[in-house]
């Protein structure tokens, strides 16, 4: 989370619990400390937990941390204060690996990475192995961006995501869509009063009986 989630997070726990030692030297620093490693609306749930629980002393560094790591967010809590301009907001990033056979054939794979620099991407995380119950473990996992695209790599991913968020259509591309639109397109008549009415379609010349 950022510094000022982290304040937030300080805040929250001052203001809802009756006793703290944050006014001791170096305490609120180490609770920063760790804090910034942490999802900020994950915490959010935790404290929301602890308070339920025990509301008099602000919980120490090891409760808050299993607290955290206990709780279970809603998924669609789980948003991005800021536009994640390296996966798009998506929390993901699909990488194509091309492998080729023994016939010579090439068939791409697409695997998923989830994007750890954004809170939505950190949701994303998943490694089979850490499931409690040791019979659905699996060796399928996903890995962050970093281990696959290096510093220069990102920077290019944020670029481009960037200029397409940020791009206008020319006037002269928007009659162009237009006109794609038009030819598959297709004019519904309209309904004669009797159609209307009764529900029946005549054709043709054939007399309405109504």
């Amino acid at each position: 989370m950022t510094r000022v989630e982290v304040d937030k997070i300080i805040d929250k726990l001052t203001d809802s619990f009756n006793l703290n030692k944050f006014d001791e030297v170096g305490v609120q620093e180490a609770y920063c400390r760790k804090l910034l490693n942490l999802d900020y609306r994950q915490m959010e749930v935790a404290v929301d937990a602890l308070i339920e629980t025990d509301s008099k002393y602000v919980p120490p560094i090891s409760v808050l941390i299993k607290a955290y790591r206990d709780s279970k967010p809603n998924p669609a809590m789980i948003a991005n204060a800021e536009y994640c301009s390296v996966c798009d907001d998506k929390g993901y990033v699909l990488m194509t690996e091309y492998r080729k056979f023994t016939d010579n054939t090439t068939i791409p794979y697409q695997y998923v990475l989830h994007c750890n620099f954004c809170p939505v991407g950190r949701a994303q995380s998943y490694n089979g192995m850490d499931c409690k119950n040791a019979e659905c473990r699996t060796n399928y996992y996903t890995p962050p961006i970093t281990r696959y695209f290096d510093e220069n790599e990102i920077e290019n991913m944020r670029e481009s995501n960037i200029a397409r968020k940020n791009y206008k259509l020319t006037q002269f591309e928007i009659d162009e869509i237009k006109i794609v639109f038009k030819k598959f397109s297709y004019k519904i008549p309209e309904l004669r009063p009797f159609e209307i009415e009764h529900g029946d379609a005549w054709e043709g010349d054939e007399k309405c009986p109504f």
